[in-house]
């Protein structure tokens, strides 16, 4: 019976005792920062070169834009008018008909048109209004210069203005230039790039993004209202184009930029992987749809600490020992912390079983 306690007592001591440790590592802030290529004619990922697969789309997209030519010019407004007086030549009366032209005769001939029908008797006279065929001041003539008809009475009827005509005038417009059209081009394509951003930021999927830089509008054809040099108070570009964007996912530059973070680590640390965060920063350029950008990723790492080996190494030690041993072998930020299990065996040493011993850490 005797044997039967003293066993009994020898397993309770061997089983029953357990202990729980609570470790705080020492932790060390981390960061890198790295340049990321998005290239999509990348087949995977590639952790030393920075490299990452990316994808590429394109969108048809058109629109329309108008503005106001900046160049000025005068142009041909009000028509010069006046009187001539009309004499028949021959015995027999002449009828002119209104819209009969009258000209100069010198140099280029100007050349005007009656504004109304008129009899003229035999051998005799009459005025009648004239006005410049084409408009502007060229039709602004000196007296006695407008002496020519012409048609079926020109041998028939002598003309001439006694006074000056008058009245052609000019007025200032704007006109088309080719600096307008290259200008509208580039507003349009602007505007068009931006449309077509919202639309391609709006197919992105999960943790993927389109980075502004690598969207590119062509204007596959143009259409404009007004040809250059044409007077025009709005000149109108209509355009159909092909957008073009580079998409990235970015959990692909957070594998990278995890693995080139924990390159960095301390001999002895290992990284908490659930305090790194990931910065994108700026774009660096974007060549042949091959985009470059910045992204920084910072955590945490730990001094590293084998649970098992803990349990296994302090089996069977006071606990001061085992506090002291602990302390010796790893870098902690406070001082081992051992609760002993149950209250009522309290034998001041640690389980002799290194199962019965339960590694906690805590920050």
């Amino acid at each position: 019976m005797a044997i039967l306690i003293l066993v009994a007592a020898g397993l309770t001591v061997v089983v029953v005792p357990s202990a729980q440790v609570t470790l705080s590592p020492v932790t060390e802030d981390v960061s890198t920062k790295l340049t990321i290529l998005a290239n999509p004619a990348a087949r995977g990922i590639s952790a030393p070169l920075g490299q990452i697969p990316a994808r590429i789309e394109e969108m048809a997209i058109e629109g329309t834009e108008s503005s106001v030519p900046v160049a000025k010019r005068d142009v041909p407004d009000a028509r010069a008018t006046g009187q001539i007086v009309a004499t028949n030549k021959t015995d027999q009366p002449i009828h002119l008909s209104k819209g009969t032209v009258v000209a100069t005769s010198s140099g280029v001939p100007i050349r005007f048109q009656t504004t109304a029908d008129v009899d003229l008797p035999s051998k005799g006279r009459a005025e009648v209004a004239i006005s410049a065929i084409e408009p502007g001041p060229t039709g602004n003539v000196a007296r006695f210069t407008v002496n020519a008809i012409e048609g079926q009475y020109s041998a028939a009827v002598n003309v001439v203005n006694a006074n000056p005509t008058s009245g052609g005038t000019v007025r200032r417009v704007p006109v088309v230039t080719e600096e307008d059209k290259r200008r509208l081009e580039e507003v349009l394509a602007k505007r068009l790039k931006q449309e077509a951003i919202s639309k391609f930021q709006a197919k992105v999927k999960n943790q993927e993004f389109v980075a502004p830089d690598t969207v590119s509008v062509i204007l596959d054809s143009k259409t404009f209202d007004k040809f250059v040099d044409e007077p025009a108070d709005l000149l109108t570009l209509t355009a159909h184009a092909t957008a073009r964007g580079t998409f990235v996912y970015g959990g692909d530059a957070n594998v990278v930029a995890l693995k080139r973070l924990e390159s960095n680590l301390r001999p002895g640390y290992a990284l908490l992987a659930n305090t790194v965060v990931y910065t994108p920063g700026a774009v660096l350029g974007v060549d042949q749809d091959v985009l470059r950008f910045e992204l920084v990723a910072a955590g945490q790492s730990a001094s590293m600490v084998d649970a098992n080996l803990v349990a296994m190494s302090v089996r069977g030690m006071t606990v001061p020992e085992a506090r002291d041993w602990i302390a010796n072998q790893f870098s902690l930020r406070r001082e081992p912390a051992i609760a002993l299990q149950p209250d009522w065996i309290d034998l001041g040493r640690m389980p002799l079983l290194g199962f019965r011993i339960s590694i906690e850490f805590l920050p």
